[in-house]
């Protein structure tokens, strides 16, 4: 009801944010340029997604990293244990974004891929169902990682991730990954991106 007062009032349903807010909520995903639309993605909010569309929001829009709906709903920015919306809801999510016009096969500014996202946020169903769509399975990020990689066991979100039934079914589909299970990342070396190792 709120959403729909602000709107009938004039507020603009495709407002883009201007500025990253110190609000004390741990967040992964950059805002600056999200819109409404991408943020109720990103929390996999369906309903406040499907009313936002009612409205008249692009579902299109990306943040200034280039991060679509798709992206932020499949898990790319996630924050591991904290970030709402289970994985039932993310697939939902997604297969609402290609509805749209989505693209599975979209990389924003950091490399990362939806695969990456649905690795992170621990769900088969949801890397089967993008693999069925057309995501590429080896893509690599800025921080050296495939999704396999993810699966292997990476340093996210100050906590040390690992997803042992994703790893066997990427295995399982020939997954490659660029550094080898256990080895540390190469924090040393020029130029790696700082919001890798945090």
């Amino acid at each position: 009801e709120l959403v729909k007062a602000l709107v009938s009032h004039g507020a603009d349903v495709n407002a883009r944010q201007t500025k990253e807010p110190r609000d004390g909520y741990r967040n992964k995903l950059n805002r600056i340029d999200a819109t409404p639309f991408l943020l109720a993605a990103q929390v996999v909010d369906l309903d406040l997604m499907r009313l936002l569309l009612d409205l008249g929001a692009d579902p299109l829009v990306t943040n200034e990293d280039g991060t679509t709906a798709l992206l932020a709903a499949a898990g790319v920015a996630v924050w591991p244990n904290e970030s709402a919306g289970s994985k039932e809801e993310a697939l939902d999510a997604v297969k609402l974004m290609l509805e749209l016009g989505d693209v599975v096969t979209t990389i924003d500014a950091h490399g990362d891929s939806a695969l990456h996202g649905s690795v992170m946020r621990g769900s088969k169903e949801l890397t089967l169902f993008l693999l069925e769509q057309g995501a590429e399975l080896n893509h690599v990020n800025e921080c050296r990682w495939t999704p396999l990689t993810i699966a292997q066991g990476v340093f996210y979100g100050n906590l040390g991730r690992r997803f042992p039934e994703l790893e066997v079914v990427l295995l399982g589909l020939d997954a490659t990954s660029p550094t080898a299970p256990g080895s540390p990342p190469p924090y040393g070396e020029p130029g790696y991106p700082a919001r890798c190792s945090r």
